[in-house]
């Protein structure tokens, strides 16, 4: 008996260049989709970029339109008892006293400061008020201010106020420090951390003032 295997004569593997071949159009495969992947991934980092963008740019519009609209300058400035000007615009922060929004507050004064705070490698833009004992605060509540974050990542904030100087000429300032005076205008212009990123608008705001409040003297 021939115990002897068949052998198949036709059969044969892959050539070499059959290989090289399949990796090389496998590998053009794996650099189109990757390349597709990395297109979305940038595209979808970008639209939430945009929209965060676009979010802090909303909200701060809305806190300053709110506010500036209504900054108050109390009647009796020698009952100031901070000793601290009503109003007061400098480069880098803005202070004033104005009211929360009436869902949220208590009809008292507040003082607000607005400016730019660190953050890590960045800066962000705050909002920091305080109720004013002698303007309808609580007496001896807590000093400590309550802060809101407007814009995240940011290199930078600088602030102009446009006014009637001391000499009577209408002009821009990086200052304004006149306590019975407001600026008829208040330039913000926020700085990009990143070269490649979206700008940011130059945005402006009227000023208007609100009510006139007479201190809480003795209380």
């Amino acid at each position: 008996m021939n115990n002897t295997l068949p052998t198949r004569h036709g059969a044969s593997g892959f050539t070499l260049v059959e290989v090289v071949v399949a990796m090389a159009v496998m590998s053009l495969l794996m650099l189109v989709l990757y390349d597709g992947l990395h297109l979305g991934m940038s595209s979808w980092t970008g639209g939430m970029q945009r929209e965060d963008h676009s979010d802090a740019l909303r909200r701060t519009e809305r806190f300053l339109q709110g506010q500036l609209g209504r900054v108050h300058l109390p009647l009796d400035r020698s009952a100031n008892l901070t000793g601290e000007l009503s109003y007061r615009g400098e480069p880098s922060a803005m202070r004033f006293m104005g009211r929360l929004p009436e869902h949220t507050g208590n009809g008292a004064l507040y003082r607000f400061e607005l400016g730019v705070e660190r953050s890590g490698v960045a800066q962000r833009l705050v909002v920091r008020y305080v109720a004013d004992a002698a303007y309808g605060g609580a007496v001896g509540q807590s000093a400590a201010p309550a802060s809101e974050v407007l814009v995240e990542d940011i290199a930078g904030a600088h602030f102009d106020y446009f006014g009637i100087d001391e000499r009577g000429q209408w002009r821009w300032s990086e200052r304004w420090d006149r306590p019975r005076v407001l600026p008829a205008l208040v330039r913000l212009k926020l700085q990009s951390n990143d070269a490649g990123s979206r700008p940011w608008p130059t945005l402006v705001f009227q000023v208007r003032e609100g009510d006139r409040w007479l201190a809480r003297v003795g209380s």
